[in-house]
C-alpha cells in the first residue's frame, strides 16, 4: 500500500466518517464499514485469482485493510517528528554483528 492509500483508508475516511456520524445519524459509519467490506472482497478476489487459498485470502484481505490504520499512524508520527527537526532513525531488522574474541598480545 502506498502512503496515499494508507492516509486515505487509515486516517481521512475514518475521521470523516466520525465527523459526520452525528449529522447523518450514523449512516457515515455504515458507509465506512461497507467500503471496508468492499475493499476486503476486492483484495480477497485478487489473492484467490493469483492462486491463493480462499481461507488464506480472507485472512490476508482483513489484515491489509486493518493495517492501514497502523500504517497511517506511523506515517503521521514520522512526519511530525521530521517537521519538528527531530532525528528520525532508520529501523533495520538484522542480527547484531558477531564479534570474534581478540587474542591477547604477548610482550
Amino acid at each position: 500500500m502506498c502512503w496515499k492509500g494508507a492516509l486515505l483508508w487509515g486516517m481521512i475516511l475514518p475521521t470523516g466518517a466520525l465527523a459526520f456520524a452525528w449529522p447523518t445519524w450514523g449512516c457515515s459509519l455504515a458507509m465506512l464499514a461497507g467500503l471496508y467490506g468492499l475493499r476486503i472482497i476486492r483484495i480477497r478476489r485478487r489473492f484467490v485469482s493469483q492462486g491463493g487459498e480462499p481461507k488464506d485470502a480472507t485472512l490476508w484481505a482483513v489484515h491489509c485493510v486493518a493495517s492501514a490504520a497502523a500504517y497511517s499512524w506511523g506515517l503521521l508520527s514520522w512526519a511530525c517528528r521530521r517537521l519538528r527537526g527531530r532525528d528520525v532513525p532508520l529501523v533495520e531488522y538484522h542480527p547484531p554483528p558477531t564479534t570474534t574474541p581478540s587474542t591477547p598480545s604477548t610482550p
